[in-house]
């Protein structure tokens, strides 16, 4: 039996995981019989998608997040596809005609209850490299709106008790605008690999700071 495994007591969300709350910590059996620790997620921003192979807004939203996850796994996303489908064998089949490489579950009845019900597909729960959900949204987003909530929640990092920001060449102009608010009291410096680490001292300064890249 496919099933998914808490490392700790999961608390029920009869109306479903709310923004600001902390998801839950699942060891997930993946369709193919491998597991997918929880320890492995620490640090990353996680993608969470409650789907199904009869969703026609699904199939058409896979690709895009087989782009996504080509593109920002290296940098720390992982995208877990929740299947809402009753037959793991036509799921791993559906996986492999559409080329997806990302990880993909029966959703199981622990997932259920950490993440509440699922009123509608896709289902989405984006959550941060601290544990927080992020974005909650049932349905389709607009063109864009998923990867830019991606790349800023990227570049926010907590290392050493320090907050810092990952920023590559392109979001220089981030850099910048923190940099130039004296309040924020952080400090940016480039990397031998072309980006820059902005750290701040406070969990406060990491909270102006999201607002504004959000």
């Amino acid at each position: 039996m496919l099933a998914a495994f808490s490392l700790c007591a999961v608390v029920s969300h009869a109306g479903g995981l709310q923004v600001g709350r902390t998801a839950p910590k699942l060891d997930t059996e993946l369709a193919d019989g491998r597991i997918l620790f929880s320890r492995q997620l620490e640090g990353k921003v996680v993608l969470q998608y409650f789907w199904a192979t009869w969703c026609p807004i699904c199939r058409g939203e896979l690709p895009q997040l087989q782009k996504l996850y080509e593109a920002y796994q290296p940098r720390g996303l992982e995208i877990i596809a929740q299947s809402l489908d009753d037959d793991p064998s036509a799921v791993l089949e559906f996986w492999r005609k559409g080329g997806y490489t990302f990880p993909v579950a029966m959703r199981s009845d622990e997932t259920r209850a950490g993440f509440g019900p699922i009123k509608g597909t896709p289902t989405l729960f984006l959550i941060d490299r601290r544990g927080t959900v992020r974005l909650r949204r049932v349905g389709t987003l607009p063109d864009g709106a998923l990867e830019a909530q991606i790349k800023a929640l990227l570049m926010l990092q907590t290392q050493n008790g320090h907050v810092t920001l990952i920023l590559v060449p392109d979001q220089l102009f981030a850099s910048r605008v923190v940099v130039s608010d004296r309040n924020l009291r952080a400090v940016a410096a480039p990397t031998r690999s072309g980006s820059y680490i902005l750290i701040a001292e406070s969990s406060s300064t990491l909270k102006r700071i999201e607002a504004m890249l959000m």
